[in-house]
């Protein structure tokens, strides 16, 4: 499909719909990936717990490489009895490539994000060669992820304000359904509804951004698999990877630098922006 790009009142990507390659065998993958989910959901004995949350009514399962709300460090988030399952989900190759498709559209739509991203989660992961990565480097740049298990998978009305403030995070849609008829992701600031069809990839900074989808038809199911990255991970780097109060007590120079850059902190999360005249010349 071709996608289609959102920009601001300056030319600058706001969001992609990037949609799906026209490749049979990757609709394909993306069945895979949802039969895996399902498959997995119907075995692993989710208890009621973890749903409804402030997202959806529906089980989702975080994975990967988080710092905030706590910790002390970055850390692999601890799956407990999901462990195993997370594991098979997570080297499934069908998963990594639809993983690895969200990381080369972030490269292509949002460069100096993806940038962004590389430069400061491979020093992270130099520093801390003991924190394993979610996927290779060369599958995707995301350090985490969310499968959101079958079969009603639709969100309600949120921002997840934990992730990168200017990062994109990128949505993939799942199952079996009419997207014609439900599934719609919404973009409330933007006053956009979309169709968003099984396998297809929306990019957007979710964060930022207040997001949501309509209900799938009766009948029809749904799931989702997202890649993101926490703001937390890129503080920790900034501050010399350590915690905001270590830098404040061992590095006062430093904490005082980047505490008067805070205020124009946002022009530097706004001009990683692609301006949609530099990917005409890109792809031209």
């Amino acid at each position: 499909s071709t996608p289609i790009l959102v920009v601001d009142s300056k030319g600058r990507v706001a969001a992609a719909f990037v949609g799906r390659p026209n490749d049979p065998s990757f609709v394909a993958s993306s069945k895979a990936v949802y039969d895996a989910m399902e498959e997995e959901g119907e075995t692993a004995g989710f208890q009621p717990k973890t749903a409804p949350h402030r997202r959806g009514h529906f089980t989702a399962v975080n994975v990967g490489v988080t710092h905030g709300q706590g910790t002390d460090h970055p850390v692999y988030l601890d799956n407990h009895q999901h462990t195993a399952m997370m594991g098979r989900l997570v080297s499934n190759p069908h998963v990594k490539r639809l993983a690895a498709f969200a990381s080369a559209s972030l490269a292509a739509f949002v460069p100096g994000v993806y940038d962004y991203y590389k430069d400061h989660l491979d020093r992270l992961f130099e520093h801390m060669p003991s924190l394993p990565r979610l996927f290779p480097p060369n599958v995707s740049v995301y350090p985490s992820a969310a499968f959101n298990f079958p079969p009603n998978v639709w969100t309600y009305k949120h921002r997840d304000v934990l992730n990168c403030p200017f990062g994109f995070c990128a949505i993939q849609a799942l199952g079996r359904f009419d997207p014609k008829k439900g599934g719609h992701i919404i973009l409330w600031e933007l006053g956009l509804i979309v169709e968003f069809p099984s396998g297809s990839l929306v990019l957007i900074p979710s964060a930022t951004i207040t997001h949501s989808n309509t209900p799938v038809a009766n009948g029809d199911t749904r799931a989702s698999f997202t890649q993101y990255a926490a703001g937390g991970l890129f503080r920790y780097v900034d501050y010399g990877f350590r915690k905001e109060k270590d830098l404040k007590r061992q590095d006062p120079a430093l904490y005082e630098e980047i505490s008067r850059q805070r205020p124009n902190r946002w022009k530097f999360g706004v001009d990683l922006l692609t301006k949609i005249e530099d990917l005409r010349k890109s792809f031209s």
